[in-house]
């Protein structure tokens, strides 16, 4: 429905307004103040007819004050679990970029497991030749056989189409049985490692696969409260990563880190700030994988501090919006889809 051809703004239209929905849900007495409060800052912090942090970041000006920047940060926190016509449009747009040939192969389990392994294929001749190697050995000729066929077209692909094109990719994969899954998994970790390192892009391929298709799959193990030390230690990983990922230097990376620390409001600061061999991806993944586990709060607290630490330069890379979708997702706190 989301990628389809049809416009869906008049069927959004037709959605009651907030305080209707609410009452439907809670009663007449219902309490509207977080509802219209939380309205008030999305709508200040957003820019006109923008949507999603990728708007946020294409900025070429920072507003006036730390108030203003802190609202727009606060906002792609807020559009957890949210769609607006916005991010539909763009996404139309993404699909509409994308080759044929992948796009349809994206709609089947086979085609999909093609996709994401095609995604990890590196372009060095040596590297290439083992994974492709590796991939008939243990996902099997047919696995093979597909991803070859796609290397033309996702080896010219525009980078910053990859994960969207996994995003795409994510039905189908779910309707694998939980055993072609586990091999599926197993063969893009190889394929990541083929190298003997796993870049950031491979580390948040995984994560996504492994999120959204792995996890939802199982039953929603029920969230246990941290202790503050433990949120302070594993959210200290999670925003130092985040901060390192998208710096050039040890100074750019303790400002990004020392913004972040801001939204947890003391239990934060520059001395939590993590070496940059502490917050390696391997620490980053167990991090996350504790703070999966926890409240919510603390959760949304973190993508906030991470969403602010990727912001502070009024830029965001590449690398830094496929650090910050692996983070929401590992939280279990799905972003929508970013605005070109």
């Amino acid at each position: 429905m989301f990628f389809g051809p049809l416009s869906l703004s008049r069927l959004f239209a037709t959605h009651p307004p907030l305080e209707e929905r609410i009452r439907r849900i809670e009663g007449p007495g219902a309490d509207l103040s977080d509802a219209h409060a939380a309205a008030d800052r999305a709508a200040a912090a957003a820019p006109a007819g923008a949507a999603g942090f990728a708007a946020h970041g294409a900025a070429t000006a920072a507003p006036a004050g730390a108030a203003g920047f802190a609202g727009e940060a606060a906002a792609v926190a807020a559009s957890v679990g949210t769609l607006t016509q916005a991010a539909i449009d763009s996404s139309v747009r993404l699909l509409g970029k994308l080759p044929p040939r992948v796009r349809d192969a994206a709609g089947s389990p086979l085609g999909a497991a093609s996709v994401a392994c095609a995604l990890l294929v590196d372009a060095e001749p040596r590297v290439r030749k083992a994974q492709l190697a590796m991939l008939v050995e243990s996902g099997g000729p047919m696995l093979a056989r597909e991803t070859g066929l796609l290397l033309p077209d996702t080896e010219k692909l525009d980078p910053r189409l990859k994960l969207p094109l996994l995003d795409l990719a994510i039905p189908a994969l779910r309707q694998l049985s939980r055993g072609q899954f586990s091999q599926v998994k197993s063969v893009l970790a190889a394929l990541a490692q083929a190298d003997n390192q796993v870049t950031l892009f491979e580390f948040c391929l995984q994560r996504i696969v492994d999120r959204r298709v792995g996890v939802a799959s199982t039953p929603r193990r029920k969230e246990r409260s941290l202790s503050a030390v433990d949120v302070r230690k594993h959210a200290a990983v999670v925003l130092g990563a985040v901060a390192y990922g998208g710096s050039r230097t040890q100074e750019e990376a303790t400002a990004a880190f020392v913004a972040g620390a801001e939204v947890f409001k003391g239990l934060l600061s520059m001395v939590d700030m993590p070496s940059q061999d502490s917050a390696s991806l391997a620490a980053l993944g167990a991090s996350l994988d504790a703070l999966a586990l926890g409240d919510v709060r603390p959760r949304q607290m973190l993508l906030e501090a991470c969403a602010t630490a990727v912001m502070l330069d009024r830029k965001v890379t590449l690398e830094e919006s496929e650090i910050l979708r692996a983070v929401a997702y590992s939280l279990s706190l799905p972003l929508p889809p970013f605005v070109d």
